[in-house]
């Protein structure tokens, strides 16, 4: 029974993981936590505890892209990491650096440009 179960749960996991990706990618939900509860209550799995972790989402965002957004999404994308190159270019002394989706790849129309940037001393 703890094998059946244990499959079960799986499954439960990837279609939340499916459904989180499906929300982020075509409401702009761009909280991984947000979008896992708003897939398990869709899925009538609200009272689970097993959500997804973030990098699980992230890859079934990844598929989803590839199946229904392969013609705007890396034109997006290309976009938005053209403009985080001369957002750099303009924060140059700060060491900025580029992180979240744009430079995953998962970035979407509704996805925010992350830039961290250190400042050279507290002045």
């Amino acid at each position: 029974m703890s094998k059946q179960r244990s499959t079960r749960d799986q499954q439960m996991r990837l279609r939340i993981a499916q459904e989180a990706a499906r929300i982020m990618a075509e409401d702009g939900q761009l909280d991984f936590y947000t979008a896992k509860r708003k897939a398990a209550i869709h899925l009538g799995a609200d009272e689970t505890h097993n959500l997804p972790q973030n990098h699980e989402v992230d890859e079934a965002l990844q598929a989803y892209q590839r199946l229904f957004q392969q013609q705007s999404q890396p034109q997006h994308l290309r976009h938005l990491r053209q403009t985080a190159v001369e957002a750099m270019q303009l924060f140059a002394d700060f060491d900025p650096l580029l992180a979240g989706a744009v430079l995953l790849g998962t970035a979407g129309p509704h996805s925010e440009i992350q830039l961290h940037l250190y400042a050279p001393s507290i002045e």
